[in-house]
């Protein structure tokens, strides 16, 4: 099975059996990467440019930016890192001919990974009953991707067809200046907070920051109606909204912050022990966030677009 290896200071990437390779042109995109349980994120990610920590490395094939999928095939830190490997002189660099020995190749340090048994991998995550994504990036930045096949090759490689994982809905345009003055920071903050998660988190994350900003809008709402004071829990608000008289009861928005309530609750390990609920889903992320929308615009204080 072929190895790659990257030379960190200018980025060229080589292939070949361990210590000994050839350059890959073009230069494919390589990042670090790492195939978990959805349950376990965040995943373990190196800093920037830190091939030296990288456990795992994503390669990509091609990429298709419409429809959002993306082919390559994912290496695992192998061997001496990072190592001498002999490879011939990168076109890249012409200038490497003249260090070249009678063999015609030279010696380079590089950063070597070896092709990972992703069957192996999902397995293990299977057997534990989890949902695998692929998270492709470093500590601060990444990207989050379902996996959608999963082929063979005749050189022991596994291609990886990935889709890039859904948004988890979308959230409306805020209308800032219809939220109540005197809380309107706090629902501005935790509406941004949940819309920095929808693209980077795990349904977990998400659902606890639709929680926060569910928790935010009402408490704004009741709290400018006169009906409340600061500080109270999610539980406590929608069962206030639910004492309210009509038309400030809004049915729609009270039905909305309790599926967030109900999601948030089964994320709470007291409560997996003591029903037999699932961890939350991907889906049921989704539909967490678009509750935290509805809720928005039953009250006048965003719109759809």
């Amino acid at each position: 099975m072929p190895w790659i290896a990257i030379e960190k200071e200018h980025g060229l990437v080589y292939e070949g059996w361990y210590r000994y390779g050839h350059a890959v042109l073009p230069i494919p995109v390589t990042a670090p990467a790492a195939i978990i349980a959805e349950a376990d994120f965040p995943p373990k990610l190196p800093p920037s440019y830190e091939l030296a920590q990288a456990e795992l490395l994503f390669r990509e094939d091609s990429f298709d930016a419409v429809t959002r999928v993306r082919r390559g095939r994912l290496y695992s830190a192998s061997g001496t890192r990072p190592g001498d490997w002999e490879v011939y002189p990168h076109p890249h660099r012409p200038t490497e001919m003249r260090e070249a020995n009678q063999r015609g190749t030279i010696v380079k340090t590089l950063f070597a990974f070896e092709p990972l048994h992703i069957p192996n991998r999902l397995k293990e995550i299977h057997n534990r009953g989890g949902q695998p994504i692929v998270v492709v990036g470093n500590d601060t930045s990444y990207t989050i991707w379902t996996i959608s096949s999963l082929e063979g090759s005749t050189s022991g490689e596994f291609l990886l067809t990935l889709r890039g994982r859904e948004t988890f809905g979308a959230l409306p345009q805020l209308r800032v200046a219809a939220i109540p003055s005197a809380s309107r920071q706090a629902v501005v903050d935790a509406v941004a907070k949940l819309r920095d998660e929808v693209f980077r988190a795990g349904a977990g994350s998400v659902v606890d920051r639709a929680r926060d900003a569910a928790s935010a809008a009402l408490s704004a709402y009741l709290q400018d109606l006169g009906a409340i004071g600061p500080g109270r829990e999610l539980n406590d608000l929608i069962k206030k909204l639910s004492s309210l008289d009509e038309p400030h009861k809004r049915r729609v928005a009270m039905a909305a912050a309790d599926i967030v309530r109900l999601f948030h609750s089964r994320e709470k390990p007291s409560t997996q022990e003591r029903l037999p609920v699932s961890p939350v889903r991907e889906q049921e992320g989704q539909l967490a966030v678009l509750c935290v929308g509805s809720l928005l615009c039953e009250f006048g204080w965003a719109e759809w677009t």
